[in-house]
C-alpha cells in the first residue's frame, strides 16, 4: 500500500508547440478554401475544436500539430 502512494507520477507534457508564420498562413488559406471549418478539418484529419485552437493561438497539442502538418498540402 505505501508504494504505491509514493510511486513517482508519470510524467506529462502539456506544453505546446508552435507553428511557425509561415505554416499559419497556409493553415489559414486551406481552411478558406472550404465552405466550412469542419470540412477543413476532417481533410486535416483533427476535430473542428482542435482546428479553431490552433488557428486563434498558433499553437496545440504535439501530435495534433504532427497531424495537421502531414495532412496539410505543400
Amino acid at each position: 500500500m505505501l508504494e504505491t502512494i509514493n510511486k513517482p507520477k508519470t510524467k506529462k507534457s502539456r506544453k505546446s508547440v508552435p507553428l511557425t508564420d509561415t505554416q499559419l498562413a497556409k493553415l489559414r488559406t486551406f481552411v478558406i478554401r472550404y465552405s466550412t471549418q469542419t470540412e477543413a478539418a476532417l481533410m486535416l484529419g483533427v476535430d473542428r475544436n482542435v482546428l479553431n485552437r490552433v488557428l486563434a493561438y498558433g499553437s496545440g497539442h504535439e501530435t495534433s500539430i504532427k497531424t495537421i502538418l502531414k495532412n496539410l498540402p505543400s
